[in-house]
């Protein structure tokens, strides 16, 4: 059974997973402490600095996947990451972020969420996506299993008409609208598995030789921002093929072809990969010698 398979099952039982929730606290308070001794507190212009050092600048577009617990002791949490990053980008620049309301499997999460709200329906990508959601003037997407936010110049652009989308990665969806404006990727303390751009190059080849989606797609009621409610309906992620994910295989073909690079800072790896070089050389990589995030070695992988 898988973590989050896991937690599932503690949750059956109340006051277990109160402890482990309390437990889990604890732990991470403990260990950001002794990474403040080693490394000392991350502020502001730290980040500011780092940033503008792995290419960040004024105008960009930046799809940011994270994990806060990774960096370390952050002066100010959550909210210190989305400002540094919005104030290299600018008013001209634009920041993304998933803002997924599952973790785990999307199939397991739609047989009991057929609702999604807008405003209301909180991200469970982490804390960092969670505030960047809340801020003002943050736009979302209206998809089930797979919305994204976003602030700035492209914000209304990258999340609009997502719910229009059968398959949540297809063209005209923000993952691809986003890999179109030629936008940067980083991860901070996480790796390819968090990465739902690989999906784009899927949805982008006739008939892909996986059965990445299950055959009946799930049928959903969002309720909008002013209130309204609208259906629609979204394909979601077999399961079964899901298991056989390899992501982290591919990471080496991605610094050999040199569209991806990492660097640390203060303990915690940072990620910068070229979106629209990823997609393209996936799409390649596939028809030439059957490379996927199933078979990173190819076909006889």
């Amino acid at each position: 059974m898988n973590i989050s398979g896991w937690k599932n099952r503690l949750k059956s039982f109340g006051a277990i997973y109160a402890f482990y929730r309390f437990l889990k606290s604890i732990v991470r308070q403990f260990r950001r402490w002794i990474w403040s001794l080693q490394y000392g507190k991350l502020t502001k212009q730290d980040l500011v600095h780092f940033f503008s050092e792995i290419g960040m600048k004024a105008g960009d577009v930046w799809m940011v996947h994270s994990s806060l617990n990774a960096m370390g002791f952050v002066e100010g949490g959550a909210g210190t990451v989305v400002d540094a990053i919005l104030e290299l980008l600018g008013p001209e620049g634009t920041l993304v972020m998933p803002s997924f309301p599952a973790v785990g499997k999307n199939a397991d999460y739609v047989k009991t969420h057929r609702v999604f709200d807008v405003q209301k329906t909180p991200s469970a990508m982490g804390v960092i996506t969670e505030t960047f959601r809340k801020m003002p003037g943050a736009a979302r997407s209206w998809h089930l299993t797979d919305s994204v936010c976003a602030f700035g110049k492209h914000a209304r652009y990258l999340t609009e008409n997502h719910h229009e989308c059968l398959r949540p990665h297809e063209e005209g969806s923000p993952f691809e609208r986003f890999v179109r404006l030629e936008g940067k990727i980083l991860l901070i303390g996480v790796h390819l598995d968090t990465l739902t751009l690989l999906h784009v190059s899927e949805d982008a080849i006739p008939g892909f030789r996986y059965p990445v989606y299950l055959q009946e797609p799930a049928e959903y009621e969002i309720i909008t921002p002013d209130g309204k409610k609208i259906k629609s309906k979204t394909m979601v992620h077999n399961p079964d093929v899901s298991r056989q994910r390899k992501c982290e295989g591919l990471w080496k073909h991605f610094i050999r072809e040199g569209f991806a690079f990492e660097k640390k800072f203060k303990g915690c790896a940072y990620r910068i990969i070229d979106a629209k070089s990823m997609t393209q050389w996936l799409i390649k990589a596939y028809h030439e010698k059957g490379i996927t995030m199933y078979t990173p070695d190819g076909l006889n992988d």
